[in-house]
């Protein structure tokens, strides 16, 4: 392996000798000694290219997909608020049936059951609305 390093900084720093003086800055600055002297090519934009039909079509779609996905992300954000708002409405209907409960066996040293929790909930009901009423199952759960 240090024989093979020594033969390839050998024959480098022989060709490197054996160039011409001007050479030395095109070898400097990247260019290479076998190399034609071709200029690489440049990316330029002309006023042609920027008012082409093609490029105006791609700013349309370019739009047309912020505008969707801007409706999307509305979209999302209202399903992710009315999520949070149901989950927070289940817990406060399971904390009230633990509340209610926990007092009653409190001051009397029995539970509420069911039918107790409906028929005190109902005072606090609209009465244009469908009255507020807790299932079988969040009463489970708040107990």
């Amino acid at each position: 392996m240090l024989m093979l390093y020594a033969a390839c900084s050998q024959r480098l720093s022989s060709s490197l000798m054996a160039t011409k003086p001007q050479r030395l800055h095109q070898i400097a600055s990247g260019a290479s000694i076998l190399g034609s002297g071709k200029k690489p090519r440049a990316m330029t934009t002309s006023t042609a290219t920027a008012d082409s039909p093609m490029r105006e079509e791609f700013a349309k779609y370019t739009d047309y997909l912020n505008q969707l996905n801007d409706k999307r992300e509305r979209v999302v954000k209202a399903s992710r608020d009315v999520t949070m708002n149901s989950k927070k409405v289940i817990f406060q209907v399971q904390e009230y049936v633990e509340a209610a409960t926990l007092c009653r066996f409190c001051k009397a040293g029995t539970l509420l059951n069911l039918a107790e929790i409906n028929a005190s909930l109902l005072s606090l009901s609209d009465e244009s609305l469908e009255p507020l009423q807790i299932n079988v199952l969040d009463y489970l759960l708040g107990i």
